[in-house]
């Protein structure tokens, strides 16, 4: 699944990665980022999460579990600053990684939705880059295709990356449906919880000249898939 994400993002702008319960999707996210952030100098990343709780107890904490154990401690100088807690986060919801001088911001839908403006004069990911240039990571994203519109500008600048991840639980929103519509299956793979059906797990969006990969919750050796599968059953 790992693979998939990051071939994903070397061939295409945009990455959907759509996981079921406990799949890995955000700590997969967050070490694809994380990665940017220790190759790749001088750059600056958003990440987005649902509200000021998930982004500290999900994606803030899943960045941090990515963090080199060398870094993984105050740190203030003129080139880098990370301070973080496991009760607050990020202080600043920011992070300065010291070796590359990247920047990554966190910040939320519900911020956005009150003003829309606050993304105005920025401009995301890296002018150089090694691997991957990701510039915005859209955790769990429940949204329209507004802010997805605006920060399409923001990245364009650089030419970086834009990553969104979505758990499925009530179906699929109208936008997630613009990537999904007429989608190219190009690798499947069996599903045990039914009947060892064919499922995609990489599919090529026209629509969006985006990949689609698809994390299966059995791909994820923590996810207490055994578990999952006795709830499930039947």
């Amino acid at each position: 699944g790992w693979i998939r994400m990051q071939d994903g993002l070397r061939e295409y702008n945009e990455s959907l990665v759509l996981g079921g319960n406990r799949s890995g999707k955000t700590t997969g996210c967050a070490k694809m980022v994380m990665q940017a952030v220790m190759e790749n100098e001088g750059g600056h990343i958003v990440c987005f999460s649902q509200n000021a709780d998930t982004s500290v107890k999900i994606q803030q904490a899943s960045m941090w579990e990515m963090m080199p154990k060398e870094f993984r401690r105050k740190t203030k100088s003129v080139e880098g600053y990370i301070n973080y807690s496991m009760q607050n986060g990020f202080t600043g919801s920011s992070f300065i990684f010291p070796d590359t001088k990247t920047r990554v911001d966190f910040k939320t839908y519900t911020q956005f939705s009150n003003n829309q403006t606050i993304l105005e004069g920025f401009e995301f990911g890296f002018k150089k880059f090694k691997e991957i240039n990701i510039g915005a990571w859209l955790d769990e994203y429940l949204g329209d295709a507004t802010l997805v519109n605006t920060l399409r500008f923001r990245l364009a600048t650089r030419n970086s990356k834009l990553v969104i991840g979505f758990t499925p639980i009530d179906g699929y929103t109208p936008f997630i449906n613009e990537y999904l519509k007429g989608a190219e299956t190009l690798e499947t793979r069996e599903a045990q919880l039914l009947g060892n059906k064919h499922l995609p797990i990489k599919q090529y969006s026209k629509n969006r000249d985006a990949s689609v990969i698809y994390l299966h919750s059995d791909e994820n050796p923590f996810g207490g898939y055994d578990r999952i599968s006795k709830d499930l059953k039947g």
